[in-house]
């Protein structure tokens, strides 16, 4: 008898994998099945399938998670299916947008002023995907035109637009398509909190953010980040500060491009579309009050987590994550100094940040990001807070620094967006 195939997994972490007869395919089966892995759903691989099934596991899904079913992804014969497209939110799907009429170019650019409008003006699109969520793909030929026409379409809203994902569709290439208005009046502010343990490269990592060039190994990159001639001494935080990293409409980082030696914080704002506040907190155990009047008192949208590859979870590491979950802010694990650590050391310590994050209390799903695939997904999940993204970086060789720089960059997915207004006198 023919089996149905189907594991769950997210990223690199698979969470059960059973084989199953079509016959018994039911949605009874099915529902079963699913409640009983509810608490580590993530993606939901499906092989040797009729359409039928895979449109009964898709209401099944949507019916049991509807507020997480964004985590869900029906992946049949290597494609990704992404499940009929809803309504609301910033997310279009086109199959394709190749020579429009003059109504259906009207059309379309009022649907996208809609989908900025619901994404407080960002908006996602795939191009080469079905309404229905099936990845056809495109021809070379029509990928470009249906490109063009996007970008015609956002220049008609003053919005800029940007290719951040290319994969594989069933007849072609599918592209994901971010668009962002491009306001002279407003940012948007996101403020990040970054908290860990002493030594685990907090300072040094805000330092090669902002600042655009590599750590040598001797904190070069922290002393820009430091307020106190005692901590530029010692080497360590004692009080809270914060740093900026602007991003233009398009993408493009507004701290890097330019031939200032430095920019003014107000040079910075004035050429950002969206503005991340990077807060650096203190790792010692003497100033954790200082750490929590930061985290409480900045009201931080994310929090990233620095764990030192060689010193693996401490004390204060699990004091911090505690803390970010206790205010319900969504945590980003990075994995500083991978550059001198040994391999069987950094698996252990990764092996310890999974088994952390799997502890009642806290019941989160990780994902080591390791390509754009895997970051385009932990974008579109973190907003939920089940996922917990984890980044595998070195200062000193700038080792997956770029992927950290794209969560930034793309990051559409924000929960609660703070709009600050410019106004030039």
């Amino acid at each position: 008898m023919q089996a149905l195939l189907v594991s769950v997994t997210f990223g690199a972490m698979s969470y059960k994998h059973t084989p199953l007869p079509l016959s018994h395919s039911s949605r009874s089966l099915l529902v079963s099945w699913l409640i009983e892995l509810s608490s580590s759903f993530g993606i939901v691989y499906l092989t040797s399938l009729r359409v039928d099934v895979l449109d009964e596991c898709r209401l099944v899904l949507f019916g049991l998670f509807p507020r997480t079913f964004a985590l869900s992804v029906l992946v049949v014969d290597g494609l990704i299916h992404l499940g009929q497209e809803v309504e609301e939110g910033n997310i279009e799907y086109k199959l394709k947008l190749v020579d429009p009429t003059p109504e259906r170019l009207e059309h379309l650019t009022s649907q996208l002023k809609w989908r900025l409008t619901e994404g407080q003006g960002e908006a996602l699109y795939e191009l080469g995907v079905e309404d229905n969520g099936f990845p056809k793909g495109l021809s070379a030929d029509e990928l470009t035109k249906s490109i063009a026409t996007l970008e015609k379409m956002a220049k008609s809203l003053a919005a800029e637009s940007s290719v951040v994902c290319r994969r594989q569709g069933k007849e072609g290439e599918i592209v994901e398509v971010l668009i962002r208005e491009a306001r002279a009046d407003q940012y948007i502010d996101i403020r990040v909190a970054v908290c860990g343990n002493v030594d685990a490269g907090k300072s040094t990592f805000i330092g090669v953010l902002t600042k655009g060039q590599l750590d040598n190994g001797r904190g070069l990159a922290r002393v820009n980040v430091f307020n106190h001639r005692h901590e530029v001494e010692c080497g360590r935080t004692s009080s809270v500060s914060q740093q900026i990293l602007g991003f233009s409409a398009s993408g493009e980082c507004v701290n890097y491009a330019t031939d200032i030696h430095n920019l003014t914080w107000g040079d910075i704002i004035e050429r950002s579309y969206k503005v991340i506040s990077f807060i650096d907190l203190a790792g010692h155990e003497k100033y954790l009050k200082t750490t929590v009047g930061g985290m409480t008192g900045n009201m931080p949208d994310y929090c990233f987590l620095m764990v030192g590859a060689n010193m693996g979870v401490t004390r204060m590491t699990k004091e911090h994550l505690g803390l970010a979950l206790a205010l319900k802010i969504p945590v980003i694990i990075v994995v500083t100094k991978v550059d001198m650590c040994p391999e069987n050391v950094l698996k252990q310590t990764l092996s310890d940040i999974q088994a952390i994050l799997k502890m009642r209390g806290v019941r989160k799903m990780s994902m080591v990001v390791k390509n754009d695939d895997d970051l385009m997904q932990s974008i579109k999940a973190v907003q939920h807070d089940r996922v917990v993204p984890i980044f595998l970086v070195s200062n000193v060789t700038g080792e997956n620094l770029d992927m950290v720089r794209k969560v930034r960059r793309f990051g559409f997915f924000l929960r609660a967006c703070v709009f600050v207004y410019v106004y030039s006198c």
